[in-house]
């Protein structure tokens, strides 16, 4: 009988019933939203795959220019309504920062940069 009770007793200091499994962290869930973001054209209409692509290949000279972009992996047109992806080397979503450098690249090729993040609505760049 003293076996028996000796061997439950590491179970219960970790307060744990025998046949519950250990709980888990979900890193995932615990992850920041990506922001919104939109691309408008000269016209103040969506960006189109076009306008997008030249964004996209101004990264390379960008990168030199704004500190930020150093670290940004790619952007692309996510939907037809000019609403962008925006994505760090390692995956994750671009940061503010590197929005608003993005947008300041974008005014080059007369578009504009909007996003919302978990603050506030910001344009990144000017109209």
């Amino acid at each position: 009988m003293k076996m028996l009770i000796l061997a439950a007793a590491p179970l219960l200091l970790y307060g744990q019933a025998a046949n519950t499994p250990p709980a888990r962290s979900n890193i995932k869930n615990n992850v920041a939203a990506a922001p919104v973001i939109k691309c408008k054209g000269p016209g103040g209409s969506a960006c189109t795959g076009a306008q997008v692509d030249e964004i996209a290949h101004g990264l390379a000279s960008g990168r030199r220019m704004w500190k930020p972009l150093a670290t940004v992996k790619n952007v692309s047109l996510a939907a037809n309504d000019g609403s962008l992806k925006c994505e760090q080397n390692d995956g994750t979503p671009c940061t503010e920062e590197q929005l608003k450098a993005l947008g300041e690249l974008a005014a080059k090729t007369k578009c504009s940069i909007n996003y919302n993040s978990s603050k506030s609505n910001t344009v990144a760049s000017p109209k």
